[in-house]
Formats: C-alpha cells, sequence, structure tokens
C-alpha cells in the first residue's frame, strides 16, 4: 500500500469515526463501534481500502425475541435486503450471520445480524474537476477558503481531494445507516400488523 492509499483509507476513516462517534452520542452507546435503538444494536465496520476506492459494513441485530408464529429470522433479514435494494446504492454483499457467544459453562447466546457490505470507488467520494476548479479558485484568491496542511501533502488540490473524502464518507456511511435503521422501523412494524 502507497501513501495515497493509507492517507485515503486515513481520511475515510475519520469521516466513519465522526458519524460513529455522533450515532454513539445520540443513542444508547455499546461496546466499542456499536450503539443501540429500540431494542436493535448497530455497527459501521471499519473502512477498508480496496481496488479503486473503500468499502465498509452497517450491520443490525434481528430482534429474534420479537419474532412470532411463522415470522422466522431469515424472513426478517430477507425483508431488510429487500428495503435496502430499493436504494440508489445497492449493497455489494447482504448476509445473515449467525454469532454464537457462550457466557460461563452452560448459557450459549445466539445473536442473528444482518450485515449490508458498500463498496464506493473513489469517483464515486470525490469529483476530480470539482477539485480542480476549486484548487485554481483558491490558488488566485485563497481568502475563498482556507486548507489545512497535510503532512506528505503539497498541492491545494490533494488535500481538497482528502477533505472531500472524508466528508462524503461521512455522508454516505450516514446514508446507510439512516437506511439500516429506517428498514429496520418499518419491518417490525409490518411484524406488528400480521
Amino acid at each position: 500500500m502507497n501513501l495515497r492509499h493509507l492517507l485515503f483509507q486515513k481520511y475515510a476513516s475519520e469521516g466513519r469515526d465522526r458519524l460513529v462517534a455522533e450515532l454513539k452520542q445520540a443513542y444508547a452507546p455499546k461496546k466499542g463501534d456499536r450503539f443501540h435503538i429500540t431494542g436493535i444494536t448497530y455497527e459501521i465496520g471499519q473502512i477498508f481500502p480496496v481496488e479503486g476506492g473503500i468499502e465498509f459494513e452497517v450491520s443490525s441485530k434481528i430482534p429474534i425475541e420479537e419474532l412470532t408464529g411463522k415470522q422466522t429470522p431469515g424472513k426478517f433479514f430477507e425483508a431488510i435486503k429487500k428495503f435496502c435494494a430499493r436504494s440508489p446504492k445497492k449493497p455489494e454483499y447482504a448476509g445473515m450471520d449467525d454469532i454464537v457467544q457462550t457466557i460461563g459453562e452452560q448459557e450459549i447466546k445466539k445473536r442473528d445480524y444482518v450485515r449490508l457490505r458498500y463498496k464506493y470507488a473513489f469517483e464515486e467520494l470525490f469529483d476530480e474537476q470539482e477539485i480542480q476548479r476549486e484548487a485554481e479558485a483558491i490558488s488566485q484568491d485563497n481568502s475563498l477558503r482556507e486548507v489545512p496542511e497535510i503532512p506528505g501533502v503539497v498541492t491545494v488540490a490533494g488535500r481538497l481531494v482528502l477533505l472531500s473524502l472524508r466528508e462524503n464518507t461521512y455522508q454516505q456511511s450516514k446514508d446507510k445507516m439512516t437506511r439500516l435503521i429506517e428498514a429496520n422501523k418499518q419491518v417490525r412494524e409490518g411484524l406488528k400488523s400480521n
């Protein structure tokens, strides 16, 4: 991994970390990067670099204790998956994972989670032409916007790319988490009416 990829991952992760902090402040915080809303635990996974972009996951616990009759974790998962697939940016991967945890010598706790993985090409997170125009405007009149110094990045355009990457990663991860929260709300309401 070269310096460019390291910087991209660092700034994308900063955008994601900002959202995690906001969500943990707005809702009930849990261990790590998780938070709790009305009986469901959510998490935004770490940012990982992939060829030409980044990927991250959002996940939520399936409220098994609320399922009755013919309702199953699988049906709950399929309803969440269907809701999230109606978004313009569809998940690259949607899966249901079982997490089994042994507590003490006898008690086993099972949790089913919905996991949605999203992949973004760098071109989706910043517009090079727009960055160039802004960098040129700033070079002619640096009172337009103060662009902070970033170690290892000598050009204004390079710094603008990283700042844009951080902000847009924040916005996209927020959008995906908001969509997952809304999906859970809608599916739960559907369960109550059945």
